[in-house]
């Protein structure tokens, strides 16, 4: 796995990485994202987002993130996050989506 560096967001805790070998095998033919998050899911509280990639028809894991968050945290916040990760995707493997899909939650819809 490669870790993702995430700028630090006042009151969150966010852990980020991407997975390279499937990566450097599709990266650059993904034109579809899918970004989605389940809670509740561990012992630890972080919401768990899963970035998925299409590939010939098949959704395909690009990379995950792990966030949680506090009382005090800010405004926002979790956006930046998110934002933060999809840049890397960007930037260092290149994917260049022509469509995304997320549902109703609007930090991811906003990102």
């Amino acid at each position: 796995i490669e870790p993702i560096p995430l700028t630090p967001q006042s009151g969150f805790t966010a852990i980020a990485f991407a997975l390279p070998k499937l990566l450097r095998e599709v990266g650059g033919r993904v034109r579809e994202l899918s970004l989605d998050s389940a809670w509740n899911t561990n012992g630890s509280r972080y919401e768990v987002y899963a970035l998925l990639g299409e590939v010939y028809g098949s959704g395909m894991p690009l990379g995950y993130l792990l966030v949680q968050s506090t009382p005090e945290s800010s405004a926002g916040g979790k956006e930046k996050i998110i934002c933060q990760l999809l840049r890397h995707f960007r930037d260092v493997w290149k994917v260049r989506a022509l469509i995304t899909l997320t549902d109703k939650d609007w930090s991811e819809i906003n990102a």
